[in-house]
């Protein structure tokens, strides 16, 4: 991929926070930010909420992705308290630390890994850079810049964002005792370069309560960039029931600011082949909208809380990692039907999972992959193709249900945690080891009838591969 370089002013504020700097094993320590910084200009203030350990390196190896995903993130917010919406850019800078004055004394920026905001997650290098032309002297040196995000923030309304970093799993030992010095920077303003064509208020149809209904698919750009507001109205809906979007290749919906929803149905003939989607957190995703979307990517920001029925429903993401963020608490039935991809990451604050429709060969197989479903997950209901390599289920979850795991055979036990109070259905008919059930017998309602789905007949786990100790250590 090659970098972009664009040049940027500094319009209303500039906020640069010193964030962390780290090595794996022996590698240095340089700079610790501590305490809790507040900047503020005429309109936008910024906190940071929580430091966390996701920009703090110290002492750690090289991370996997699933790895990297569960660090502690470092999380701030920007306000915006004027009347009028503000854009701002999101960027990290590489300073230089007069203690390592060799320009080998730094890791490269091929192994230092940043997603914001759930983003998937791009080395360093490959994240735009900035060329700075302000006169503004700075009490440090910066070695350089990469723009992370652009955002915008509603008047009187805050935004919060997350950023991790960890070193690739990939990253040689030629880097050890190298350090990575970096500063979050927030620049604001009106007019930022976006280099994003917004597609034409003409193109769509939107009702008096600031729903679009329509668009103009025969005469208006395939890649087409939502806007704020259509003939002076905020957009705050789409709908869009078109069963036919051949002519729209792509769809942008994070310049919409004042977007609150997708309606059910909303989208659902967007097949987008080869696109990455971006659902920005604050909005609420109707049932069956972007039903037949086939990208090559699909993420959820923070702060999306349910993925309901029939969405993303045609989504395949071969190749691709769906990570869910912790702020989604219920996948429906028919929801991600038929993701087919590398591996599903969950984050803790998923409580439902009803995730595969059970009868469709094209699931989610996980092959090489393990299975981990978070502590606040209660019920669980689908994962009938996975064939990965080992499920696991924290304390907490209650019940197991309809058509799950239908061909999982990987290594076991399959251990079942003792909060559990019901096993219903077909469950695990194709395994071989044992269960565990990490409580007295009687203590879990089992109850495994046969049943037949669409003319195929499936069995439930054995009895007498089940086996009660409450107090087997894992």
């Amino acid at each position: 991929m090659k970098n972009k370089k664009l040049k940027i002013g500094i319009l209303s504020v500039l906020i640069l926070t010193l964030v962390i700097v780290g090595t794996y094993a022996w590698w240095t320590l340089t700079q610790k930010q501590t305490g809790i910084n507040k900047l503020t200009s005429s309109c936008l203030k910024f906190e940071i909420i929580n430091e966390g350990a996701g920009l703090d390196l110290e002492g750690e190896w090289p991370s996997t992705l699933k790895e990297g995903y569960k660090k502690d993130g470092y999380t701030f917010s920007v306000k915006n308290e004027c009347d009028e919406p503000l854009n701002y850019i999101i960027a990290l800078e590489e300073v230089e630390d007069e203690n390592y004055p060799n320009a080998n004394s730094y890791v490269n920026g091929d192994y230092v890994d940043i997603t914001i905001d759930n983003r998937t997650p791009k080395a360093y290098n490959l994240y735009d850079e900035i060329t700075d032309d302000d006169d503004e002297e700075l009490d440090y040196t910066i070695m350089d810049t990469r723009m992370l995000k652009t955002a915008w923030v509603k008047p009187n309304s805050t935004n919060t964002h997350t950023i991790k970093m960890w070193l690739d799993e990939d990253t040689k030992l030629s880097e050890n005792g190298k350090i990575f010095n970096s500063k979050v920077r927030v620049t604001g303003g009106q007019k930022l370069p976006y280099n994003k064509k917004i597609t034409p208020e003409s193109c769509f149809t939107i009702t008096d309560e600031g729903q679009i209904t329509d668009f103009d698919y025969e005469n208006c750009n395939t890649n087409v960039v939502f806007p704020p507001t259509v003939n002076g109205i905020q957009v705050k809906s789409i709908g869009m029931p078109k069963a036919t979007s051949e002519n729209m290749t792509s769809i942008d919906l994070t310049e919409a600011y004042y977007l609150e929803n997708i309606e059910d149905n909303g989208l659902y003939g967007f097949v987008g082949g080869g696109t990455e989607l971006i659902i920005p957190g604050n909005i609420t995703i109707g049932g069956r909208s972007f039903l037949y979307f086939e990208g090559s990517n699909l993420i959820f920001e923070d702060g999306i809380t349910e993925i309901p029925r029939f969405s993303f429903s045609h989504y395949h993401g071969e190749g691709t990692t769906l990570h869910i963020p912790s702020t989604v608490t219920t996948i429906e039935h028919d929801g991600l039907t038929r993701f087919a991809g590398n591996e599903i990451l969950f984050e803790e604050g998923l409580q439902n999972v009803d995730i595969n429709w059970p009868y469709n060969a094209t699931f989610y197989k996980g092959i090489g992959t393990d299975l981990e479903f978070p502590s606040t997950t209660k019920t669980i209901q689908g994962f009938n193709s996975f064939v990965g390599n080992s499920i696991k289920f924290n304390e907490g979850l209650t019940t197991i249900e309809n058509t799950s795991f239908a061909y999982y055979d990987g290594p076991g036990p399959i251990v079942i945690p003792s909060t559990v109070t019901k096993i219903e259905g077909i469950v695990f008919p194709n395994y071989t080891g044992e269960v565990i059930i990490k409580n007295t017998e009687g203590a879990v309602e089992i109850d495994t009838t046969d049943v037949t789905p669409f003319g195929s007949t499936f069995g439930s786990v054995p009895e007498g591969n089940i086996k009660y100790i409450p107090d087997y250590k894992e």
